[in-house]
Order: structure tokens, then C-alpha cells, then sequence
């Protein structure tokens, strides 16, 4: 008789295991007021944080309610979406018990519970919104490397800096985040970021590449001679990209006769808004794009990750400057140009 309450009892703990979060896999109970049925999604980002996403689960809501399980190798930021809805909420996902309580007019605001990482997560992020805009990087940098054994730094620095820093900076920060995160996706992203960004150094040669031009004629890199040629990735939908094109475009003017070319990369959702943005910038210089966001060949050859970027190559195709922009363009034009008839 014993034996046999035992065993029950073993089936018992084992069922409330399953449904309890632990170190061998999450639940996820939510509730959102205000939407009784519809399909909640759970997706995870792809390579590029905030761009791409992979679907990992869905269940249909059940009186406003949900709940998913599963398992996660390593802590990572997931995102709980309605279907055929724009709301989302971020959660820095764990093998826990996590509670989440929304309304589907307020999901900004959900309440997330159960995750202690989310939790450090959200006190980061509140601290962050706190500080001056001037003082943002460095407290981002100063937090990373005073929590470098935190399983959300990896995801901070892909997030904040990885876009931003160079090679030398990049490999810095990362060199001390704890060993044990070489495993996990994040670190595993940095370190390729790390790879690309030697292959893309000053010094380095140019990795050539063709796209489709605004004809859908292919144009490589590679067939564009000049003394200096200016890669300019840029995107119709980037407000910054298109007020530094009347600067371009008088460049190109003043020095295109004396050996200055430009290729315009556009890293782009839309052909359409492509080629309305060339025609109404008057953009005269060659433009390509794969329409694929930064996700196009040209992109992840360079590492571009943020816009506006651009590179400068000599007539050997080799890399010698990076995001020169304004005046500072203009003045490393004159300077090497200007003397040129």
C-alpha cells in the first residue's frame, strides 16, 4: 500500500512539474482583458534583432487567456504577439513560471512576473529612459562591463552597441563578457559581427558584389572605376539618408571629373518607394538594391547594420575610410581632389 501512494505521488509531482516552469523548461500564462478569442503567437528574433523573426508557438486564447510551454537552451528575448495585430510584448524569456496580466489596449504596459532576468531587464531599461540622451552610451557601456556575468548582456550589447561600435571596441567588450555565454546564440551573433567587421576593415579589400540596378541591368562593384568611389547605403524610408542627398548630389557635381564615383546601395522593403525617392533626391549616380532591407548581400558583406553608412575605396579596391559625411566629406575630397583638372 505504501509502495503504491509512492508511486502516486511521484505522478503527481511529475504533472505539477510539467505545468510549474523549472530548469527544465518554461510556461507562459497570460491574460489579455479586453479580447476574449484570437491567436497568440510566440516568436523569437532572427538574425537581426527587431527586423526578422521565427515563429516557436501559438495557442489560441481561450476567454482572454493562454498558456504556452516549452524549453529554451539559453535565456533569450522572445515576443508574445496577437495575430494580425501590430501589439507585442517582449519578454526576456527563461526556464521559469512567467505570468503576464495585459490589456489589448495597453500592451506597453503588461505586467511581467516570474522571470528574474526580465526583471533586471526592465529595472536596465528604466534607468536608461532616466538618464540624459548625451550620457545614454555610456551608461550602457558602464553597465555591461559592471554586469558582464548577466545572461542579458550579450543581448544588450547586440541591441545598443553592436551596430555602432568598431572592430577594436566591439571584440573589447565582448572579450569580457563571462566564458560561459560562448554558447549561447547572442554571443554567437557577436562573434560573427567580430568576423565581418575584420573582413571589412580599413586596409582591408573591398568584397565585391552585383545588384540590380533601377533598369534591372546587374551592376558589380567591382566593374566601377574611380580614384575614389563612395558605397553609400541608404534607404528611402531613412530620414537621414535623404537629407544628406542634396550634399551628395552636389559631390558628385564638383567632383565626378576628377575621379569621385558613387554607387548607392538601397537597403530597401519597398521597389516602389525606391525608385520614387532616386527620381524626386535626382539621385544621377548608379543605384542598386536587392529590396531586402539589410538583409541583401551587399549589407551582410559590410555588416551594415544602421543608416546611414558608407565606405570609401581607392582605385586599388581597397577600404580606406568609413561614414564620412558632410563636411567631412567634402573636405577629404578637396584634400585629395581638389588638384585634379
Amino acid at each position: 500500500m505504501k509502495s503504491k501512494f509512492l508511486i502516486w505521488a511521484l505522478v503527481l509531482f511529475s504533472s505539477s512539474c510539467a505545468t510549474n516552469g523549472s530548469d527544465d523548461g518554461y510556461v507562459i500564462r497570460g491574460t489579455i482583458q479586453g479580447l476574449s478569442d484570437g491567436t497568440i503567437l510566440l516568436q523569437k528574433a532572427g538574425a537581426f534583432l527587431g527586423y526578422t523573426y521565427i515563429q516557436i508557438d501559438s495557442m489560441d486564447l481561450k476567454d482572454g487567456s493562454f498558456m504556452l510551454t516549452g524549453k529554451v537552451d539559453y535565456p533569450e528575448m522572445y515576443y508574445l504577439r496577437i495575430a494580425d495585430r501590430n501589439e507585442v510584448i517582449n519578454v526576456f524569456l527563461e526556464n521559469s513560471n512567467i505570468t503576464i496580466n495585459t490589456h489589448i489596449d495597453n500592451f506597453s504596459n503588461s505586467s511581467v512576473s516570474g522571470s528574474t532576468l526580465h526583471k533586471e531587464l526592465e529595472s536596465f531599461t528604466k534607468q536608461l529612459d532616466q538618464s540624459p540622451e548625451r550620457e545614454q552610451s555610456a551608461f550602457i557601456e558602464s553597465y555591461i562591463q559592471e554586469n558582464n556575468s548577466s545572461e542579458i548582456t550579450p543581448y544588450l550589447i547586440l541591441k545598443y552597441l553592436a551596430n555602432s561600435l568598431e572592430l577594436e571596441e566591439l571584440e573589447t567588450l565582448v572579450s569580457k563578457l563571462d566564458k560561459s555565454f560562448r554558447e549561447m546564440r547572442y554571443f554567437e551573433q557577436l562573434m560573427d559581427r567580430i568576423e565581418v567587421l575584420k573582413d571589412v576593415a580599413i586596409g582591408q579589400p573591398a568584397p565585391d558584389f552585383t545588384l540590380l540596378d533601377t533598369s534591372g541591368t546587374p551592376i558589380s562593384l567591382s566593374s566601377l572605376n574611380a580614384k575614389y568611389l563612395l558605397i553609400d547605403f541608404w534607404a528611402s524610408w531613412c530620414g537621414p539618408c535623404r537629407a544628406e542627398n542634396p550634399n551628395l548630389v552636389s559631390l558628385y557635381s564638383s567632383f565626378k571629373n576628377k575621379g569621385f564615383e558613387i554607387i548607392g546601395v538601397g537597403l530597401e522593403f519597398s521597389r516602389d518607394n525606391w525608385l520614387k525617392a532616386i527620381r524626386k533626391d535626382n539621385l544621377p549616380w548608379p543605384n542598386v538594391s536587392a529590396v531586402n532591407a539589410f538583409s541583401g548581400p551587399a549589407a551582410s558583406l559590410y555588416a551594415v547594420r544602421q543608416l546611414p553608412h558608407n565606405i570609401i575605396i581607392n582605385s586599388e579596391g581597397e577600404i580606406i575610410e568609413k561614414n564620412l559625411h558632410g563636411d567631412m566629406l567634402r573636405a577629404f575630397l578637396e584634400k585629395n581632389l581638389a588638384h585634379f583638372n
